[in-house]
């Protein structure tokens, strides 16, 4: 049956329900990092929640954390090896999961689903974003070359896992017809050819002897802004997130000033908007 006809009777659940849901599993990601002694620390929306708000940015359910990549491999085997101890949350990324399309981990709800405008279902539900961050050596331009590839290769991916592509308005034909072929031959590659590109990315340095780290394995705008030092990371401390405490860059002012200027400053009103674009239900 399509989901669109199993799910159209069940009841969308609110934002403030997929908030709680989603503080959950942070809070059990936070416990086992801690306990096994593996780093962590809120990244992106989440961080300016925890230090605008005490908590989510209001209009967003989005949870992000960001581990270097020793721990993050670390924490995925403690997963796979801990499945029992997981439940009811499950792993999702390509090696657990060929029907999951990104390149980095999301921990999911299994008691959820959520159907995604313009994904097909990979049976994931509630998630959280675990950003994987590698070392991108001591060089700034190369380190940057880096990450301008990371944002291509992703593109890449995004572009042909969409189920509802549209061409851009103000292509002519003669462009049309090129944006059609160039999705098409990148369909053909398929999703794992570009993930083995990215893989190679997390080959080439080492996170604690690199001057520069980043999201070597997910796609920015504007890479200057989330190539960081990697001494930004070296000191954690913890701060009020709802009703917990969670670990985040002692100097978060830098980071945060860094990616998102006066990050203190609310947007305009229109713009305070939820970008996931999902609607999540409680399974039968």
């Amino acid at each position: 049956m399509p989901k669109e006809k199993k799910n159209k009777d069940k009841k969308n659940l609110p934002m403030e329900d997929v908030q709680k849901i989603s503080l959950e599993i942070l809070k059990f990601i936070a416990n086992i990092c801690e306990r096994e002694g593996f780093r962590y620390c809120l990244m992106y929306g989440t961080l300016i929640g925890a230090i605008r708000h005490k908590g989510f940015i209001p209009w967003d359910d989005d949870v992000d954390i960001m581990m270097p990549r020793p721990d993050y491999e670390k924490f995925l085997r403690y997963a796979h090896s801990h499945k029992d101890e997981f439940a009811p949350y499950e792993i999702f990324n390509r090696e657990v999961n060929s029907e999951y399309i990104y390149s980095i981990t999301r921990v999911s709800d299994s008691r959820y689903i959520i159907d995604k405008e313009d994904e097909k279902n990979c049976g994931m539900g509630i998630f959280i974003d675990i950003y994987p961050y590698d070392g991108l050596g001591d060089d700034k331009a190369n380190a940057l070359k880096i990450l301008a590839r990371t944002n291509y290769l992703c593109n890449k991916i995004f572009d042909i896992t969409r189920t509802n592509i549209k061409i851009p308005k103000t292509l002519n034909l003669k462009g049309k017809i090129t944006f059609w072929l160039g999705r098409r031959f990148s369909s053909l590659r398929g999703v794992d050819y570009y993930i083995n590109k990215l893989n190679k990315n997390k080959k080439k340095f080492t996170f604690d002897s690199s001057t520069y780290v980043g999201p070597a394995m997910w796609f920015f705008t504007r890479p200057e802004k989330v190539l960081f030092e990697r001494s930004i990371f070296d000191n954690l401390i913890k701060v009020p997130f709802e009703d917990g405490e969670f670990f985040v860059p002692a100097d978060y002012d830098k980071l945060l000033t860094q990616e998102y200027g006066d990050y203190m400053k609310l947007p305009p009103v229109e713009k305070r908007i939820y970008h996931h674009q999902y609607k999540a239900y409680k399974k039968d």
